[in-house]
């Protein structure tokens, strides 16, 4: 077996495991629209977010199924992973609504960030 390799789960798990996904974004999505005309807007950003993350999840899972993808440590670790777009506990970050993931400003210190932020951008905190 390959360094990065792991036993492959069954069809079965995967299966449960793409819909348990596909669940959790959806009621995510649900949470999130509940809080359409609360403050801060944030909070129902963050809710996309990890329901972006969750659909991601049962897309890369679903490519497992089918085989295009192979079962093993670093798919494992690409699924866990939200250093991407989250700041680590003490930093934040600007996130503009309107920006995908990959043209965000990147993660900086929490200090004065509050009087830097424009119009249609949110401070996410790290934690």
């Amino acid at each position: 077996m390959k360094k990065d390799s792991l036993a492959a789960p069954t069809k079965a798990h995967l299966t449960a495991s793409i819909k348990a996904c596909i669940s959790n974004g959806d009621r995510l999505l649900a949470d999130g629209m509940t809080l359409e005309f609360e403050k801060p807007a944030a909070t129902k950003l963050f809710l996309a977010m990890i329901a972006q993350e969750e659909f991601a999840k049962a897309f890369l899972l679903f490519m497992v199924y089918e085989d295009v993808l192979p079962w093993s440590k670093s798919l494992l670790r690409t699924m866990n992973d939200h250093s991407c777009m989250f700041p680590p506990r003490g930093m934040c970050r600007v996130w503009f609504t309107k920006r995908a993931p990959a043209n965000q400003p990147a993660i900086e210190s929490c200090n004065g960030i509050k009087s830097r932020v424009p119009a249609g951008a949110y401070v996410i905190y790290g934690g």
